[in-house]
């Protein structure tokens, strides 16, 4: 059973479906992600069932793919996209800390060393997994991962720095 006409793919999906819907909610918890995610992971399956062995039961490859795929719904939709442009506009429609906390993160971004920002900051921008910004960087895969990784922990760091300088000034303000 290792070509498509081998299957009943109506009763395929119709005892499926729940499945991938229940491991799609868990996973997702936004029901349009979910729908979208249950439509991406059939049809997933239909085009990568060649690759389907036989050496585990089919449910078993069904959840396997269903979990995937939903864990990729989630890195894709995770990623912040913000055009530096829109900082100024959005600002206008956002209550003022909220305003400070945007503008703090798009300078983080820019402050990054340059070995890794560019790279991060791809990523942040346009919400490219890593194997995507490997081959759009024209770096290897690991290589990539790294860059992200250090990415994440300097932001983190520069946020941590400002929040503290942050406390700090809102501390003399009330001293003084």
């Amino acid at each position: 059973m290792n070509t498509r006409t081998d299957l009943d793919w109506d009763q395929l999906y119709r005892e499926y479906q729940p499945v991938v819907r229940r491991i799609s909610s868990r996973i997702l918890r936004d029901q349009s992600l979910v729908e979208d995610n249950i439509q991406n992971t059939f049809e997933l399956i239909w085009r990568k069932f060649y690759q389907f062995r036989g050496d585990s039961k089919l449910s078993t490859w069904l959840h396997s793919v269903a979990r995937n795929r939903a864990i990729q719904e989630l890195r894709d939709n995770r990623a912040i996209t913000c055009d530096l442009a829109e900082v100024d506009r959005i600002a206008h429609d956002t209550p003022e800390s909220d305003c400070l906390a945007l503008k703090s993160a798009v300078e983080s971004l820019h402050e990054l060393d340059a070995s890794y920002g560019d790279t991060f900051r791809h990523h942040v921008y346009t919400g490219l997994s890593s194997s995507e910004l490997a081959i759009a960087e024209n770096i290897s895969l690991g290589c990539a991962k790294s860059r992200l990784v250090r990415g994440r922990l300097a932001v983190k760091k520069l946020f941590k720095a400002k929040a503290k300088a942050a406390k700090k000034r809102v501390d003399e303000y009330g001293k003084g």
